[in-house]
């Protein structure tokens, strides 16, 4: 399992941490809509500034990735592994 930790997300600037099988915006969409932090659907994971980003431009919060660094490197592995999800 990987951890991925969230920081001051939404309104209410919720902090707290959750496992997935995998890091991919579905998995992270996941782990945001069962905490509660955001009642948005439209949520956006920028892995090379870890920002939490609602509506398509507004910074909502932040996210690290356990023993992972965020970099174009994670941002590229991410985004070969959601291709063609929506």
């Amino acid at each position: 399992m990987i951890t991925i930790n969230f920081k001051e997300v939404g309104r209410g600037k919720k902090s707290w941490s959750a496992k997935v099988q995998s890091i991919n915006h579905a998995s992270m969409h996941r782990a945001v809509k069962a905490n509660g932090a955001l009642m948005s659907d439209d949520i956006e994971f920028d892995f090379e500034t870890g920002a939490v980003i609602a509506g398509g431009f507004r910074k909502v919060g932040e996210f690290s990735v356990e023993g992972l660094p965020l970099n174009h490197a994670l941002a590229d592995a991410v985004a070969a592994t959601t291709e063609g999800q929506p």
